[in-house]
């Protein structure tokens, strides 16, 4: 099928686009209790459904993993974003026979793997982190830089900027 045929067939079929995206939820929380021969069963029918055919080019002999992804999706052919995605919820059906009424219900569902991801910045809090909120860039010197955690904290970029360059004229003067 092209990929126009696919577009058009997807729009048509929310259903199964629907119950696809659920099972592909809900295959996290199974992975233990499945056995290798399964999950690339899992994974060359999610890509073929997510991305269509095999189009990269096989891994290295010594990438025993990749090779064995690449098995499997490239095993599949030219078979079609629908018909994969139809394969996957038919073998998620036979390995969970409850896992769409599980997911219906909200029961067993894993964490949900599509959050938006972004920069994240953590540091030990300490007691003097908590007297020192009150601090300003402007009582800052040589001797006693803002650190750069508090910096981005701060969300000013010229603060960041400022404890950076404090930051770069200590590694020169010790470095």
């Amino acid at each position: 099928m092209t990929d126009i045929a696919d577009a058009v067939e997807l729009a048509i079929d929310d259903e199964l686009v629907t119950r696809f995206s659920v099972a592909a939820d809900h295959l996290p929380s199974l992975l233990s209790s499945l056995n290798d021969t399964q999950k690339l069963n899992f994974y060359g029918l999610y890509k073929q459904a997510t991305v269509g055919p095999c189009n990269t080019d096989k891994p290295g002999f010594f990438d025993r993993a990749g090779r064995a992804k690449w098995d499997a999706w490239s095993g599949l052919g030219a078979m079609g974003k629908i018909e994969a995605m139809a394969g996957y919820v038919e073998a998620m059906a036979k390995i969970d026979p409850t896992w769409e009424d599980m997911s219906l219900s909200g029961g067993n569902q894993p964490p949900q793997s599509k959050k938006p991801m972004g920069p994240v910045f953590s540091s030990l809090v300490t007691a003097q982190d908590d007297d020192d909120d009150s601090d300003t860039t402007d009582d800052r010197t040589a001797s006693n830089p803002m650190s750069i955690h508090k910096a981005v904290r701060s969300g000013d970029l010229d603060v960041l900027r400022q404890a950076l360059e404090q930051a770069t004229n200590q590694v020169r003067l010790y470095g």
